[in-house]
């Protein structure tokens, strides 16, 4: 074990092979502050200010792959991916997709809430083939209706 000073001044121990290797740089209040900070910077995943385009994000990477998710016969289970570029960074899919447009009023009333809709039903999750559409525009782009 050796004592080491963080740059915050606090002194902490660490064990020599992690100090050997960098896993350990700073005291444990300071790694967990910088580890919150660069999980949420994009601000959209917080606990009570939580954003719509992040959940969607989060759901399709689920499908894509997670084989115990209830959607993966039909996402991962058949193949389907998630670009490198967004599956590395939800800024990115932000950059790429943009805001989800506001919610429409449905024919009846109803609100027809945006989510992410693959243009091509065989392709991928990528930026040429992906778009905002609303329910009834991803009902007629399903597999069954080509």
């Amino acid at each position: 074990m050796a004592l080491c000073r963080c740059s915050c001044g606090d002194e902490y121990s660490v064990r020599l092979t992690d100090l050997e290797y960098g896993k350990s740089t700073k005291c444990k209040p300071c790694h967990n502050r910088n580890y919150v900070e660069e999980a949420t910077k994009h601000g959209y995943a917080g606990k009570t200010d939580r954003k719509p385009e992040y959940d969607i994000w989060a759901a399709m990477i689920a499908r894509c792959e997670n084989p115990k998710h209830v959607g993966w016969e039909n996402y991962g289970g058949r193949g389907i991916t998630i670009c490198s570029r967004w599956r590395k960074s939800f800024t990115n899919f932000l950059e790429d997709m943009g805001h989800r447009p506001p919610d429409p009023e449905d024919w009846n009333g109803k609100k027809a809430y945006w989510s992410i809709d693959r243009i091509d039903p065989e392709g991928n999750y990528e930026p040429d083939n992906c778009r905002w559409a609303t329910p009834s525009e991803q009902t007629t782009n399903q597999r069954r209706n080509r």
